[in-house]
């Protein structure tokens, strides 16, 4: 029987936690902001704020935590290792690092010397297959989502909606709400 590749990387340690799905794909961080914010705070990423590399130990994941256009970023990525699964149902725990990538802007004194800074943590999860939960694209759900205020649902909505050929009027006039919604909820 052929092995599973995981498609949802469940992971926490040093007061945040990440959970990164491959289809979408769609990573959730909760933990320390990444600039002048220290508190915690919940950050929803999709498909073109995630960047992906293979690298020798495994997948690179990248999301920018906290941007400003003259003083720097903050970026933080996770190691996903190469998992293989016996079938859909089994799990894998497993350990990696997160790093946190810290640049300086334009603006930053000194405008010389060390630009990026780094700092790693220890992450324990359990890498599993999830099953899509496919929800059939009318009008009814992109409500229901832009209702519950759900980032993470109503992105995926969104997702699903840009592959749609000659959507309804009733579907285009909510995916306006919808992008809408996603907009004011900071996504």
């Amino acid at each position: 029987m052929p092995s599973v590749q995981p498609n949802e990387y469940s992971l926490s340690g040093a007061g945040l936690s990440v959970v990164y799905q491959t289809s979408g794909p769609s990573l959730e961080y909760v933990g320390p902001g990444g600039g002048f914010v220290p508190e915690s705070q919940t950050l929803v990423f999709s498909a073109p704020e995630i960047t992906t590399e293979a690298v020798a130990i495994g997948t690179l994941v990248s999301v920018p935590i906290f941007r400003t256009i003259d003083t720097g970023a903050t970026l933080f990525s996770i190691v996903i290792p190469v998992i293989e699964l016996a079938d859909a149902s089994k799990t894998q725990p497993f350990t990696t690092f997160g790093v946190y990538t810290r640049t300086k802007g334009p603006d930053s004194f000194p405008r010389t010397g060390v630009r990026e800074f780094y700092s790693t943590v220890v992450l324990t999860g359990v890498a599993s297959v999830r099953q899509p939960h496919f929800v059939p694209l009318y009008a009814a759900p992109i409500h229901q989502a832009v209702a519950s205020g759900e980032l993470l649902q109503m992105k995926r909505l969104a997702a699903q909606a840009a592959s749609v050929k000659n959507p309804t009027p009733e579907i285009t006039s909510a995916l306006a709400a919808l992008k809408a919604a996603i907009a004011s909820s900071g996504g």
